[in-house]
């Protein structure tokens, strides 16, 4: 009754495994492959289907050392299989594997002193799995809200000020380590009760998560479901490989990003256009007075920009500056984004900012004539006035109360950055 199959088929494959030679070290790759999920922790390849292993352990814990199984589980903790060989593998499940090998068997066909090197390793290095010596690991490695960390773009003043008093509306979790229901079910309280406040957008960000079960993202995915119903939206950000999982869980593809820095600029979006009503971009181009750096000058002094200053236009892809170069100018937006990039190591570019219509360009190297740190690419059709630097240099005699305006605002809006970036890394480097 205990097997129902042909026993010959079984019994020849029990030999050919016999048949197979390993060593020490392959036990205990055995094991730790077992530890892994059935992944091999060298060569990366699946030896075991996941649903498998916990089966394959629920058998070595309960029967793998034949009749001292039982004391094995009480003295060294760990599922393991013994082999009349005088070999013993054992698991520590998410840790580690141990191989073990030494002839002499004892009466119950376990290798002698393979069971006291294991009683030995359990013991001086609490490796009983039923005597954890720490509780699971908070799942959340860090938690802000919008009005501390805001999407990588220089918005208007007006616009700011809006993200900074209703911030609280945006709340990012990153999470971390491996996720499971003892774990995740926090999470999903603490996601619960700030979507009974005033919370409109959660951001998961998943950069730090190294696993994560299926429970997990059954959770989240009823949780996603659950707050949307009350107006809530749940987004993903840097899934890595478990973007497929999340799809697979009937996350939408607009609730997952690439970058948690694309994530805010949604939610941001998304929650400006509920406070306000209207969309924050300008439908058209700005006038000058409508630029930061333009903003306090007086009538007579906007008159004399709007003469002086040369417009340049700028299509999608074309670059306004470009890194090491000389800055001989600087640019203010009238129309369209333009998006601030370094180069990385790979050759590729990394976005640190987004410039949008009312912004300067350039000012930085511009007042210290350094070489240009970033380039600056059109993300779409772009509309300028040019600031030449011998034209400025010439407001000394001509206009020095509108240079003293102009620097003054310079002056405000690097401040202002300072302010807002003092502020995230006080929110990022909490706990």
């Amino acid at each position: 009754g205990i097997i129902d199959e042909d026993p010959d088929e079984i019994l020849e494959t029990y030999f050919q495994q016999c048949s197979v030679e390993v060593t020490c070290r392959d036990l205990a790759l055995m094991g730790a492959t077992l530890a892994n999920q059935g992944v091999h922790p060298i060569t990366k390849k699946r030896a075991v289907a996941a649903e498998y292993v916990d089966n394959v352990l629920g058998v070595m814990a309960t029967c793998g050392m034949y009749d001292w199984s039982g004391e094995w589980i009480y003295r060294v903790g760990l599922p393991a299989k013994s082999g009349v060989g005088g070999g013993i593998l054992a698991v520590l499940p998410g840790q580690l594997g141990i191989g073990v090998f030494s002839p002499p068997l004892d009466s119950q066909g376990n290798s002698f002193r393979g069971i006291k090197v294991c009683m030995d390793l359990s013991r001086e290095l609490a490796l009983h799995m039923l005597n954890p010596t720490a509780t699971p690991r908070s799942a959340v490695r860090l938690a802000y809200q919008g009005g501390e960390v805001v999407a990588r773009r220089r918005l208007p003043p007006s616009t700011r000020e809006l993200l900074r008093t209703h911030g609280s509306s945006i709340q990012v979790m990153e999470l971390q380590g491996g996720l499971t229901f003892t774990t995740i079910e926090p999470v999903v309280r603490q996601a619960t009760l700030l979507a009974a406040g005033t919370c409109k957008h959660i951001i998961f960000d998943l950069r730090s998560v190294v696993s994560a079960n299926s429970v997990s993202f059954i959770l989240l995915a009823n949780l996603s479901t659950q707050l949307a119903e009350h107006g809530v939206q749940i987004t993903f950000c840097q899934p890595g490989r478990m973007q497929a999982t999340l799809r697979g869980i009937g996350i939408p593809a607009e609730q997952i990003f690439a970058t948690v820095d694309a994530a805010l600029e949604a939610c941001e979006d998304s929650l400006l256009l509920e406070v306000s009503g209207i969309s924050w971009r300008p439908s058209g181009a700005l006038e000058l007075k409508a630029c930061s750096l333009f903003n306090r000058c007086a009538d007579e002094d906007l008159a004399f920009l709007a003469q002086e200053l040369q417009h340049r236009h700028y299509a999608e892809g074309q670059t306004l500056i470009t890194a090491g170069e000389s800055a001989d100018e600087m640019l203010v937006l009238l129309q369209g984004t333009a998006e601030v990039q370094i180069l990385n190591e790979d050759k590729s570019h990394k976005r640190i900012d987004v410039l949008t219509a009312g912004m300067t360009v350039g000012e930085m190297a511009f007042l210290d004539g350094s070489p240009r740190s970033a380039s600056v690419m059109a993300m779409e059709p772009v509309e300028c006035v040019v600031i030449p630097k011998t034209w400025f240099d010439t407001l000394n005699s001509r206009r020095p109360g509108l240079k003293i305006t102009l620097l003054q605002e310079i002056t405000r809006e690097i401040a202002t950055r300072l302010r807002q970036a003092n502020l995230e890394i006080s929110a990022l480097h909490r706990s």
